[in-house]
């Protein structure tokens, strides 16, 4: 984004939205190029959903603006409607006429663009045929699963060819296995749609699979943006470190060595200074003391890279338990029989081992 919230040059969409809602201030930039899937993740109440009501046009800004192609549809002087802005809306309901088939639900809007019934139908069966759905135009959203209807909402959706398609967790109410269809079938659709689309999400897994650009944006501000692959790779926030499966810890490098709380570890060459250590939770060993008791650890040689921590919680994964300990803040993967077999719960001290050819040093 250019520097003051100027209009971005060659961008199908710029934003900058400026606005408070009951005590929360939102003030987030951002810009897609044509044809471009943006992601845009971020914690719970950081202000994704109303960006997107912003861009929608379901919001008015009373700072900032909103340019879609060479057109500003939203600024402090002027706020075009939400039908004309070329810009579509769709979230975890796909709001689909109860009262229409599939076909034609998709059709409506096609034919709110002037396209005569038995075109608009046609092109309705070709949608649904792409989507994943032929044959499904007769029955009604009541007759098909949620994932289905997901489906003929996208396919309404890119049918009338906005110029941005926002979609607002699209895939959260689905189970995982029809969740894995809806993406599979965004990931084909989207690209061969070429339009541009903003995506909001809480799954790392959608980031990677559909979009080229990530976005965090956090307490209504944007904390970094890059390639996906760039920001799951240097994540420069705590919360960008949890979407990307990191741990990040936060130390200071002095005389050579890095340290953060009981842990140190050899600084290579890094610059003295604060900075952080990146290492997956799968990089840590842990063992209970001796002893049961932070005393144990009295008895033990700490080489580089072990520590003594404390049991903070314990957080249910899909492939065991993640354990999290403190000083300081780290996250630890554990399957499920051992942290029984181990007795591990909150409060309890436990000896840590890092594998220090696995952490990576970047300036705080």
């Amino acid at each position: 984004m250019a520097a003051g919230g100027s209009a971005v040059s060659g961008a199908a969409l710029d934003v900058h939205a400026v606005l408070e809602r009951r005590g929360f201030t939102l003030d987030a930039a951002l810009a897609a190029r044509p044809g471009e899937t943006l992601a845009v993740m971020g914690p719970s109440g950081a202000g994704k959903s109303t960006l997107l009501a912003a861009i929608a046009g379901v919001l008015r800004l009373p700072r900032g603006h909103v340019r879609v192609g060479e057109r500003i549809v939203s600024d402090r002087r002027s706020h075009i409607a939400p039908q004309r802005r070329g810009v579509v809306l769709l979230g975890q309901d796909p709001h689909l006429f109860p009262h229409l088939s599939a076909r034609d639900n998709i059709a409506f809007g096609l034919r709110a663009r002037g396209l005569d019934r038995a075109h608009a139908g046609a092109e309705a069966d070709e949608w649904l045929w792409r989507v994943g759905l032929p044959g499904s135009g007769p029955h009604r959203p009541g007759e098909l699963s949620g994932g289905q209807q997901q489906r003929v909402g996208l396919a309404r959706a890119l049918a009338t060819r906005p110029a941005v398609l926002l979609l607002d967790e699209p895939l959260t109410a689905l189970d995982p296995e029809t969740a894995g269809g809806v993406r599979a079938m965004l990931a084909e659709q989207l690209p061969a749609a070429h339009t541009t689309t903003v995506l909001v999400t809480h799954d790392a897994v959608d980031a990677a699979a559909l979009a080229e650009t990530l976005v965090l944006l956090e307490d209504g501000r944007v904390t970094q943006r890059g390639t996906v692959r760039d920001v799951l790779t240097a994540p420069a926030t705590a919360f960008g470190a949890v979407v990307a499966g990191l741990n990040r810890v936060v130390g200071a490098v002095v005389d050579g060595w890095w340290r953060a709380g009981g842990l140190a570890l050899p600084a290579r060459g890094a610059a003295a200074g604060d900075a952080v250590a990146l290492f997956r939770p799968g990089a840590v060993r842990l063992d209970t003391l001796p002893d049961g008791t932070g005393t144990g650890a009295l008895r033990l040689a700490a080489a580089p890279g072990e520590w003594v921590g404390r049991v903070s919680r314990l957080e249910q994964t899909v492939a065991g338990i993640r354990v999290h300990t403190a000083e300081p803040a780290v996250a630890v993967d554990l399957p499920a029989d051992l942290v029984a077999e181990l007795g591990l719960a909150a409060g309890r001290p436990v000896r840590l081992r890092l594998d220090v050819d696995a952490v990576r040093l970047l300036p705080a």
